[in-house]
């Protein structure tokens, strides 16, 4: 597509982005006015076009985490540990107060699902591989399924052999326990992860 002046959409990106050095997409998007000016489907396929030609390069926003408080303060990067906690405590509770009676103990068993089969590979996962380009998202869902199904196996076998047995408070409290520890371990290995790339 070209302007009015006969300057194609790429060049204007390309010289955009020399001249004014915009941080984001977004800059670059309101510098070049998409909307009423530039369709955003050509600006889109042009920005891919300049990616592929390597003219230039996106890279994941630089946070100020200064601490871990400012790492779990930022919801864009700790997004994942909050809701897993939240996942964690309404399982927790629909387990100890919703009544196992048909139906409202569906509800029971989809969180209690999630809790079991999920959550505690989930977090062993993170926990092992902070790194989001360690794994695509779907070898990260399948690695923590199976993951979760050794580890609520391994954590029932202990429960067994605790004085209250296998029962269904000793292997929520020990899965729970589970969960918290391995979250808070990935989420102080992402957050490191995080200042070492900022210092390289």
């Amino acid at each position: 597509m070209d302007s009015e002046g006969g300057e194609s959409l790429h060049d204007i990106l390309k010289n955009t982005i020399r001249i004014n050095h915009p941080r984001n997409v977004g800059d670059l998007a309101r510098l070049v006015e998409v909307g009423p000016v530039v369709d955003e489907d050509d600006f889109l396929n042009e920005l891919r076009a300049l990616i592929r030609e390597h003219t230039i390069e996106l890279k994941n926003p630089l946070y100020n985490t200064q601490s871990i408080i400012d790492y779990f303060s930022t919801i864009t990067l700790s997004g994942w540990f909050w809701s897993t906690m939240t996942v964690t405590v309404v399982a927790v509770l629909s387990i100890a107060f919703i009544p196992d009676s048909f139906p409202v103990n569906l509800v029971r068993w989809l969180l209690g699902s999630a809790f079991v089969l999920y959550l505690p590979g989930y977090t062993l996962i993170q926990a092992l591989f902070p790194k989001k380009e360690d794994f695509s998202d779907l070898e990260r869902f399948l690695l923590s399924v199976g993951a979760s199904l050794a580890a609520a196996s391994l954590v029932g076998l202990v429960v067994n052999y605790l004085p209250w047995g296998l029962t269904i408070t000793p292997i929520t409290t020990a899965l729970t326990v589970f969960v918290i520890f391995f979250a808070l371990v990935a989420a102080a290995r992402k957050y490191r992860t995080l200042r070492a790339k900022r210092s390289d």
